[in-house]
C-alpha cells in the first residue's frame, strides 16, 4: 500500500431510502442504455435519513469523533486504516434506490485517488447476495470539504 492519509476529517450527512414518486418517467438525469432506463438519483431525490448518530462503530483502527465530524488521523503511520462505519438494514418490500452521501476535508493524504479513501458501500440483498464495493472516492493531498 502506498504512504495512505496523513489526516482526513469526515462527516457522514446521509445515508437514504429514495421514494421517487415515478421513476417510469423520464426527468433530467434519466440515462437512456438500449431498453434499460437508469435515473441519476442525488440527496435531493432522498427521503429520510435512515443513519443513527448513536450507531457508529470503528473501522479498523477507528476515528476521534468531535460532534458530528470524525477524525482520522494516521500520523507518520503509512499502514493504519481508519474508518466509521454503520450497518442499516432497509428490509425493503419493493426495490428501491439508495442514496449515500459522505463529505471529507484532507490535510497530506497521501497515495492515488482510490478506494482506500472513499465513500464505501456493501450491500447484501434479501435473498443473500452481496454487491460489495460501491465506492466514491475523494480526492488525495489537501482540500477543504469534499463530497462523494
Amino acid at each position: 500500500m502506498d504512504r495512505r492519509r496523513r489526516f482526513a476529517y469526515a462527516t457522514v450527512l446521509a445515508l437514504m431510502l429514495c421514494r421517487p414518486a415515478d421513476l417510469s418517467a423520464q426527468p433530467p438525469g434519466e440515462i437512456q442504455e438500449g431498453q434499460i432506463v437508469k435515473r441519476v438519483l442525488d440527496a435531493q431525490d432522498a427521503g429520510a435519513n435512515l443513519l443513527d448518530s448513536n450507531n457508529w462503530r470503528p473501522w479498523q483502527e477507528g476515528f476521534i469523533r468531535d460532534g458530528e465530524t470524525f477524525v482520522c488521523d494516521n500520523g507518520d503511520d503509512a499502514q493504519a486504516q481508519r474508518g466509521a462505519s454503520q450497518t442499516v438494514v432497509l428490509d425493503q418490500t419493493t426495490p428501491e434506490p439508495i442514496v449515500a452521501t459522505a463529505w471529507s476535508k484532507a490535510e497530506n493524504v497521501g497515495g492515488s485517488r482510490n478506494s482506500d479513501y472513499a465513500l464505501y458501500l456493501d450491500l447484501t440483498y434479501q435473498d443473500g447476495t452481496p454487491l460489495w464495493g460501491q465506492v466514491d472516492t475523494f480526492h488525495v493531498g489537501s482540500h477543504h470539504w469534499s463530497k462523494a
